[in-house]
């Protein structure tokens, strides 16, 4: 997955998805606690590049907590039918799982994103202020907390979405891609087939959305 891209690319992703015994344990760091501040927003990036974004990627389906895993779902009256649309899990983490450092540069992200008036000032606003502020040590733990921490949560689930489901997709971004197949891989699992989709064409963009 890609967090901007083209609107087409997650309409076709969203319509991909297999009907039957299927669930989508979705990417999102949840803030129930409003302890950022200044919210990064994938919708105004988007914007800056003419693009849409993840966020606007709607599946069809069943909203689901955690616990429904155990509460089987009604088959359709009068059929033996499987339910038509999947079942839709957040699989991810709350910002208080994160430690201090990654919360501040969440917080330092949003902020300068959302003073700037172009993607390219703001990530130039950002880049100096981390410059100065983050260490090596902190960036450590922020990368631990971004990718690794949010990857355990979403794997936790897949373990446990196995015993009731036949088709589970995992739609997250690339950086999380390798763990989790890895973890997939290891459950014995073996790679069929494969697609490509264009996610984003360059040659579309605007040069100056950029600027």
């Amino acid at each position: 997955m890609i967090h901007v891209g083209e609107k087409e690319y997650y309409d076709e992703l969203a319509e991909s998805v297999a009907p039957g015994r299927t669930i989508v344990l979705a990417e999102g760091v949840s803030d129930d606690d409003n302890l950022l501040r200044n919210r990064f927003d994938y919708g105004k990036l988007a914007g800056f590049l003419g693009l849409s974004s993840q966020e606007k990627m709607l599946f069809r389906g069943r909203l689901i907590e955690a616990e429904d895993f155990h509460r089987p779902r009604l088959r359709p009256r009068g059929g033996e039918r499987e339910p038509a649309e999947p079942d839709i899990l957040r699989a991810d983490v709350d910002v208080s799982s994160f430690r201090p450092p990654t919360i501040q540069l969440l917080d330092a992200l949003g902020k300068h994103l959302n003073d700037s008036g172009s993607l390219a000032k703001g990530l130039l606003s950002f880049n100096g202020w981390a410059e100065k502020n983050v260490t090596p040590e902190m960036n450590e733990v922020i990368f631990d907390d971004i990718l690794y921490r949010r990857n355990k949560e979403v794997i936790r689930h897949l373990g446990k979405a196995l015993d009731h489901y036949d088709t589970i997709v995992i739609p997250w971004g690339a950086l999380h891609m390798a763990e989790i197949e890895e973890e997939v891989l290891e459950r014995g699992f073996e790679l069929e087939q494969e697609r490509d989709r264009v996610s984003i064409d360059f040659r579309k963009m605007l040069v100056g959305k950029l600027r």
